[in-house]
């Protein structure tokens, strides 16, 4: 994927998120992230863009950091929120592009996260899919180092990805949107077991996800 463009993916997310959140469905709970509506969900978008302008990143992706970017712009309505997101893209210049693509894995999950919350599956085959696999796997496979977990397979039919270090012990066949939501914690450990391996799973059940897996099954 040497010509994709992080940047400008970010920015057609953007202007798709925005789309699909209005006035009518602003308060639907998103069921991949419980304790957010679909406005919190902006408020959270904005607030991460505001804190990479501002160099607000000690506590980076931890859930303290994006419960304060929700509770921030929580008394904004939706027209401000969304107005807030452009006026910081536009002032950000030449910057906002390295916003973007940094945070591009970030609002791909949410996208689907959106969709999931409207029962819309659309978007699934986006390049954009691979290009977070790509940031996202290689966290995971920090963590099978730390936990002695062997080398996995990832193969989308046409890619593949190696998680781990070494020759891998075993194949997991799964779409890059699946993937997105396995890794993310957007599936229980009963989801991760069904999915299409090519022996016994239970070396990597519990360590393929970078975030704690859901208690119950989410079905997208």
């Amino acid at each position: 994927m040497s010509d994709f463009d992080a940047s400008a993916h970010y920015f057609v997310f953007k202007d798709t998120v925005t789309s699909l959140i209005t006035a009518e469905n602003q308060f639907t709970v998103i069921p991949a992230c419980p304790d957010w509506t679909l406005r919190d969900i902006l408020g959270h978008f904005v607030g991460e863009f505001e804190d990479l302008r501002d160099g607000n990143t000690a506590e980076l992706g931890q859930p303290q950091w994006t419960a304060a970017q929700v509770a921030r712009h929580a008394s904004s309505d939706l027209a401000t929120i969304k107005q807030t997101w452009d006026e910081l893209i536009a002032a950000a210049g030449e910057k906002a592009q390295k916003y973007g693509a940094f945070l591009l894995p970030d609002i791909v999950t949410h996208e689907f996260d959106v969709r999931g919350a409207l029962g819309n599956t659309d978007n699934r085959d986006t390049p954009a899919l691979i290009a977070a696999a790509q940031f996202f796997c290689p966290i995971v496979g920090r963590g099978f180092a730390a936990h002695n977990v062997p080398a996995l397979r990832l193969n989308f039919g046409d890619e593949s990805l190696v998680l781990g270090e070494g020759e891998p012990a075993g194949e997991l066949r799964i779409s890059p949107f699946e993937t997105n939501r396995v890794v993310t914690g957007r599936r229980s450990l009963a989801q991760i077991r069904a999915l299409d391996w090519s022996t016994d799973p239970s070396p990597w059940i519990e360590h393929i996800s970078f975030m704690p897996p859901r208690s119950t099954d989410l079905v997208e």
